[in-house]
């Protein structure tokens, strides 16, 4: 029941910012023109991003000119200085406002590469500004988790059992 499109945005030297935002928000006013051609919904439109792409969908869901209508942060970056991301990324707590969408966040208390202050940090902003969150901070668990299946992790990871519950939960999310 959803349609999927993979965002292949500017990296390494091309990377500087904003071309990946200005990548997003190309990408995102062709989706929003040819909808009614590759019947989608315009006004139901979310973007998915984990780690440093989560920065992306998170300045997407913050400052991008065609923001969606949710956004979907896997344990992203969200502040400035966080590994992983361009020196030049801003800061997407700061640009929280009254016109960033619906979020879902998720990540692990353990992440060893953002810090999970990322995702609380981003949650206050959102409550500063009333707009409607769900999140999911799961105990432990590595960084890149994916969708939790075991079988794609290294042998010996320590991961939360109810960390693939963060699929279907943002599915509910979502339909909600």
């Amino acid at each position: 029941g959803y349609q999927v499109f993979i965002l292949r945005y500017s990296l390494g030297e091309q990377a500087t910012w904003p071309n990946p935002l200005d990548d997003y928000d190309q990408a995102m006013a062709l989706i929003r023109e040819k909808a009614d051609e590759w019947n989608l919904y315009a006004n139901k439109i979310a973007v998915i991003g984990f780690s440093a792409g989560g920065h992306l969908a998170a300045s997407a869901a913050t400052m991008s000119k065609n923001r969606p209508n949710a956004a979907i942060l896997g344990y992203a970056v969200v502040n400035d200085g966080a590994k992983g991301c361009l020196v030049t990324a801003p800061n997407t707590v700061q640009a929280v406002d009254y016109s960033t969408c619906p979020c879902f966040i998720f990540s692990s208390r353990t992440d060893n590469l953002v810090p999970v202050e990322n995702a609380i940090e981003f949650m206050g902003a959102l409550a500063k500004y009333g707009i409607s969150f769900e999140s999911h901070i799961y105990s432990f668990g590595p960084h890149g988790f994916s969708t939790g299946d075991s079988s794609i992790q290294p042998k010996d990871t320590k991961m939360s059992a109810r960390i693939p519950n963060w699929v279907g939960d943002s599915i509910g999310w979502l339909k909600e």
